[in-house]
Order: structure tokens, then C-alpha cells, then sequence
């Protein structure tokens, strides 16, 4: 079962020129779905972050779960080879970022990241 396909021409009228990108559902997909990233899982209208450890000291999690520009840092737990964090949620779209002693990193399981005030931030739609 295939979940979506995307299709790009090098130029209008050149069908040789296409790149055809498929997600085959086994594990690219959830229910038709693009599947979340590895570090994020959804319950209901709580969302929890996972990072895995590198020898951190703390961690918080930035994140716009409020929706909007709101931009909240929450402590995130350490459980001996990852740190945890879950919270409730009030948008579908959402930027988050790792500070990890001191340091912003985006979701290193998250290819879908930007830069916005100078923090790299991974973007995560909630299904």
C-alpha cells in the first residue's frame, strides 16, 4: 500500500525528467499518514518528546504547543539513556527544539527543520 507520492519535473514537458518519490506504508506511513518522527508520539491531546542521550546535564524542550508564537521551554526528564517530556497541545502544526546545556539542536530524527531567531527548530504536523 502506497501512502502519497510527489512528482517533479526538470522542466514542463519533459516526462523523462521526473523524480518520483514514493513512502511505502511500511514504516513511512501511519493510517495514509506521513508517520511522526522516531522522538515524537501522540496520545490523545498529549504529545511527548524523546532525545536521545549524549551525556547532557539538562535538557529543556522549546516548543509552540500553545500554537501560535508562543514559545514555551519545559525541564524534560532524564531516564538514563533518553530525556522525556510530556505535555498537552493546542495546534496541529508544531516548531520544537532541544536545548541541551545551553545549546539549541533541532530533532536530530526530524529531517523537517528551520531556523527562526537563530534556533534550529523541527516541525512536527499532529495527525
Amino acid at each position: 500500500m502506497l501512502c502519497f507520492f510527489a512528482m517533479r519535473s526538470a522542466s514542463r514537458y519533459s516526462v523523462a525528467g521526473a523524480l518520483l518519490v514514493l513512502v511505502a506504508a511500511s514504516g513511512g506511513c501511519r493510517d495514509g499518514k506521513p508517520a511522526l518522527p522516531s522522538s515524537v508520539s501522540v496520545h490523545e491531546n498529549v504529545i511527548t518528546f524523546t532525545l536521545p542521550d549524549k551525556g547532557y546535564r539538562q535538557v529543556l524542550l522549546g516548543s509552540s504547543v500553545r500554537g501560535g508564537d508562543n514559545w514555551d521551554q519545559v525541564p524534560m526528564e532524564y531516564h538514563g539513556d533518553f530525556w522525556e517530556v510530556s505535555t498537552f497541545y493546542e495546534t496541529k502544526r508544531i516548531r520544537y527544539s532541544f536545548l541541551a546545556d545551553s545549546i539549541w539542536i533541532a530533532d536530530p530524527s526530524n529531517n523537517n527543520v528551520s531556523t527562526r531567531d537563530s534556533i534550529p527548530s523541527a516541525i512536527v504536523r499532529v495527525p
